[in-house]
């Protein structure tokens, strides 16, 4: 019988660890059984896309719940489900994994993706370096966050496995016969360049600040768009600002969408403008679709990515950097060319799910 894995996951939302764990699972088919499990919250929109690559899903909704009632519940959901492996994928999650796991004699890994949850939580640091030596396996997504793991919380390198984020290079591909690519509202994205950005709503991901930049874009290019995925506890924020700056008739926010290789064709230049990162799946995706990049230097984008070369890469938090390479990317389409054909080239050998 297959051994059964459990990918523990925040919440039933869309992100990039969460996708990474369906990723996790539906490649392994061949040799496990698969459920996900979100900790926070019922049922998302996430859930979908769960059920589309055929796997099945649970939520233990443990908000307002005490630490201890939370373990309990995880424990019992380990033991009805006979699960062999649960993988946590954040250290967050780790202060219920751990003990959940030791309660229903689960052997536990676990994946981190970026230093910012060392960096605002101290106990996050102390529990990975107690937990290091009895795990079953550590992974992260880059060596900047490994060399972090090693240096700061003192987790011995031997238990460290950089494990690159991949992402699925069949679905995520340029347009062409047979695929398709995102309706835009009518007459929206028609004359200028389309600028485009998938990603949570969230303090991490700095909308204002792109909104800020493609604010300064127009005021050179006046036929530029911006196209906007997903949702989160900002996007209120983010649409009110764009009211501000006068850019409502040239941004477009699509919500939390399942068509996300559709609308990455729609786009002729994709923006990262987060403040904090690990690996962003984001990027990935937008590469292997042939949409060229312009990205802050956050996390891990420097082991991949060269300015110049594979993307157009800023400093984090700075509107003026980050509005210059967009108006690049629209003065130098030749260049522009040159970088999506190399971009392409490195996620297919770097960072398919294959490799992953």
């Amino acid at each position: 019988m297959k051994p059964h894995v459990m990918q523990l996951i925040f919440r039933m939302f869309p992100g990039g660890a969460e996708r990474l764990a369906l990723t996790t699972l539906e490649q392994a088919s061949p040799h496990v059984r698969g459920t996900v499990c979100g900790l926070f919250g019922g049922e998302g929109p996430l859930v979908p896309e769960i059920e589309a690559r055929g796997l099945a899903w649970r939520t233990l909704d443990v908000i307002g719940r005490s630490r201890l009632t939370g373990i309990a519940r995880l424990a019992a959901l380990l033991r009805r489900e006979k699960v062999d492996i649960l993988h946590a994928q954040d250290s967050y999650l780790l202060q219920w994994a751990a003990p959940a796991a030791w309660l229903a004699g689960v052997r536990l890994v676990y994946t981190e993706h970026a230093t910012h949850g060392f960096e605002t939580q101290p106990r996050a640091r102390l529990l990975v370096r107690l937990l290091a030596p009895f795990l079953g396996g550590i992974s992260c997504v880059t060596e900047t966050l490994r060399n972090y793991m090693v240096d700061v919380l003192g987790v011995a390198p031997h238990r460290l496995r950089v494990i690159r984020n991949g992402v699925d290079t069949v679905r995520f591909s340029p347009a062409g016969p047979g695929k398709q690519v995102a309706e835009l509202p009518p007459g929206w994205g028609q004359g200028g360049l389309v600028y485009g950005n998938v990603a949570r709503f969230c303090d991490a991901k700095d909308h204002p600040g792109l909104l800020r930049a493609f604010a300064a874009v127009r005021a050179t290019h006046p036929d530029a768009r911006l196209l906007l995925v997903g949702d989160g506890e900002r996007r209120d924020e983010a649409e009110r600002l764009c009211g501000e700056l006068g850019l409502e008739g040239a941004v477009h926010f699509t919500g939390t969408r399942r068509d996300i290789p559709e609308l990455l064709r729609a786009m002729d230049v994709f923006v990262l403008s987060s403040r904090y990162e690990g690996m962003p799946v984001a990027v990935l995706e937008a590469m292997a679709c042939g949409i060229p990049v312009v990205t802050t230097e956050v996390g891990g984008i420097g082991e991949l990515v060269t300015d110049g070369e594979t993307a157009r890469v800023v400093p984090p938090h700075d509107v003026q950097a980050l509005a210059a390479a967009m108006r690049w990317m629209a003065d130098n389409p030749a260049h522009r060319q040159a970088m999506r054909e190399k971009a392409m080239e490195m996620v297919r050998s770097r960072c398919s799910d294959e490799a992953m």
